[in-house]
């Protein structure tokens, strides 16, 4: 019986170290890991910590804790996963109410009794493994040697796991302005199907102050903007940049009716931008405004209307006709 078990473990373990590395996609090496790392050492928690700016975050956290361990940021060098992350050394059956000792409290792990980390460490990586038990059993010098058998390959996973992400956020990011990009936008649209308005945004005289005062400063001021714009927007809006001076917003529940407020309240955002860093008046935008499902239901047709209307907005302040009301904002 324990040559069997022994060889069933040595399997499970085997399989889990193969799989691991076969995914990008951190959702499907968690997936992987989580049934089976309950299998080979039974916890009532387990956390995958990750350090970013000099803290541990929970990447993974599977178990009955999740609420306490979600919010939970420990400096690296403190708690016990802090300590392993920092010192790349495991701690078999470590008091877990020290996991918040930086806190200066225990409350909320009481219920904890006996926990199990160890490092986690890859090129760009650093990090812990912890396991938690509010039982009284503790964790065995076997549980730890099969957890630290398991760690550098979860490293390495993780390690390609956060690279791919990041390369994924980047292929729908602006660069300069942090906003998402053309391609989010579509992605954003094609998934769109409630009541709302798309609002092109074309920035006016911004070539002139890249003329006057210099490509850092049209930067700045497209910076700037992005930032306002993101700020200005309610729950559940969204804002791209298309690239160059052009912007576009996805604006949930609104109507031609309530279109003309909110546009003004864009434009003058960028005018007061244009005030602040230039210290003159020098930047206008021309705006359009399109609504699903009224003016289309793809996002080409939806960018066409909202783009002709805002060109149209754009030839008319051109001429010198006053734009009343916005003209419903170009709607």
């Amino acid at each position: 019986d324990s040559i069997f078990s022994a060889q069933r473990e040595a399997n499970a373990l085997f399989d889990l170290t193969r799989r691991l590395g076969s995914s990008l996609d951190l959702k499907e090496t968690f997936a992987t890991l989580a049934p089976a790392l309950q299998q080979l050492v039974p916890s009532d928690s387990f956390v995958v910590w990750v350090e970013r700016e000099g803290k541990l975050t929970a990447e993974y956290i599977a178990g009955q804790h999740v609420a306490m361990f979600s919010s939970l940021r420990i400096p690296m060098g403190r708690g016990l996963s802090g300590w392993v992350a920092a010192n790349q050394k495991s701690i078999l059956n470590g008091e877990a109410s020290c996991e918040l000792a930086h806190l200066g409290t225990a409350l909320q792990t009481t219920s904890i009794l006996h926990a199990l980390s160890v490092p986690l460490s890859d090129a760009d990586l650093k990090g812990a493994l912890t396991l938690y038990r509010s039982s009284d059993l503790v964790f065995s010098t076997e549980d730890a040697r099969i957890a630290s058998t398991i760690a550098p390959k979860l490293s390495g996973a993780i390690a390609v796991g956060l690279r791919f992400r990041r390369a994924a956020d980047e292929a729908v990011t602006d660069g300069l302005t942090g906003l998402p990009n053309a391609a989010a936008l579509a992605i954003r649209l094609s998934g769109n199907r409630s009541p709302g308005a798309v609002v092109v945004c074309d920035l006016d005289g911004f070539k002139g102050v890249n003329d006057r005062f210099g490509h850092l400063m049209g930067n700045r001021l497209l910076e700037a903007l992005a930032d306002r714009f993101r700020k200005s927007c309610r729950d559940g809006d969204f804002v791209a940049r298309l690239g160059g001076d052009e912007f576009v917003l996805l604006l949930g529940g609104i109507g031609p009716s309530e279109i003309g407020t909110r546009i003004l309240q864009f434009r003058e955002i960028v005018h007061a931008t244009g005030r602040l860093l230039c210290k003159e008046d020098c930047l206008d935008a021309s705006f359009g405004a399109a609504f699903f499902p009224a003016d289309g239901t793809t996002s080409d047709e939806l960018l066409a209307a909202a783009d002709q209307r805002m060109y149209q907005f754009k030839a008319e302040h051109k001429a010198g006709i006053p734009r009343i009301k916005q003209r419903q904002a170009g709607a």
